[in-house]
């Protein structure tokens, strides 16, 4: 039982789970085994785990991809994986940090210019952020399958209009395809956290929408979130200060956009074609 498991390994690592380390540990051996399937790993495959903890998703991994490069920052339970699977899997290697957007970043270069996997339970602690510089560079990945809070999958997906569409949902329906996998309640990790979970499936877009400049698309998309209840024309002359309200309004009316919309009602396309214009 997975639950057995991750308690020794807690205890011989002597670790107890911190709240403010965001630790909750995957305890459901359903929910592993369909991370693992989905995964389709094979010899060549190199993996990227984000947050290890006790290791049980690392086995899985060392035992069937080629090389799995694990991520944990608690020092104990670092230490507790090189000693436990470090000697039994040479293709593994912890590291004992802290990634940020700017971590990986830097992994992401040191991986080869050969999209790799991104298999991980995801740590609450994650922010929005880090999700959405791991979207906009999909096509470093040949998959993703992340276990995320339910709030932050259902963002990913939502449609515009709706309460949960925002600047996230818009940067993974640019960069990615994205699917639900599994619902995994809260009693399915220990400590019990405050909120369920679902498994996702994101794969880079075959065909991905010409972005031509990533920091104003994103200036633009942002800009319009952050002032979803004004106009997206008043919500774009503070996004771009410089620009006045006539030259906005030009602007808009190259992109088919009425001015009175509110950005929350703007599809991924729209987006693409306002980021276009606001470019110029």
């Amino acid at each position: 039982m997975l639950a057995e498991e991750v308690s020794r390994r807690l205890k011989a690592a002597g670790v107890r789970p911190s709240k403010e380390r965001s630790q909750h540990f995957l305890v459901d051996d359903m929910a592993l085994a369909t991370i693992i399937r989905h995964a389709d790993l094979q010899d060549g495959d190199v993996v990227l785990e984000i947050g290890a903890g006790v290791g049980t998703l690392t086995e899985a991994l060392a035992k069937r991809a080629g090389r799995v490069v694990a991520y944990e920052p608690d020092l104990a339970l670092a230490a507790f994986l090189r000693k436990e699977l470090a000697p039994r899997f040479p293709n593994l290697e912890i590291r004992d940090k802290y990634i940020n957007r700017y971590e990986l970043e830097l992994v992401v270069g040191e991986l080869g210019p050969q999209p790799f996997k991104l298999v991980t339970n995801l740590p609450y602690s994650i922010t929005s952020e880090f999700l959405v510089y791991v979207l906009s560079h999909m096509h470093r990945y040949s998959e993703v399958i992340v276990m995320l809070q339910q709030e932050v999958a259902k963002r990913l997906t939502a449609n515009p209009g709706g309460k949960a569409y925002g600047s996230l949902t818009v940067f993974a329906r640019t960069f990615a395809y994205g699917d639900e996998l599994m619902f995994v309640p809260r009693a399915a990790f220990h400590p019990v956290p405050q909120v369920d979970s679902i498994l996702m499936r994101l794969q880079p877009l075959s065909q991905p929408p010409a972005v031509a400049d990533k920091d104003t698309y994103f200036r633009v998309v942002q800009g319009a979130f952050a002032h979803r209840r004004k106009t997206i024309a008043n919500a774009m002359m503070r996004a771009f200060p410089h620009l006045n309200r006539t030259e906005i309004l030009r602007r808009l009316s190259h992109t088919s956009v009425m001015p009175e919309r509110r950005g929350d009602t703007l599809t991924q396309e729209e987006f693409v074609r306002l980021a276009a214009e606001m470019r110029r």
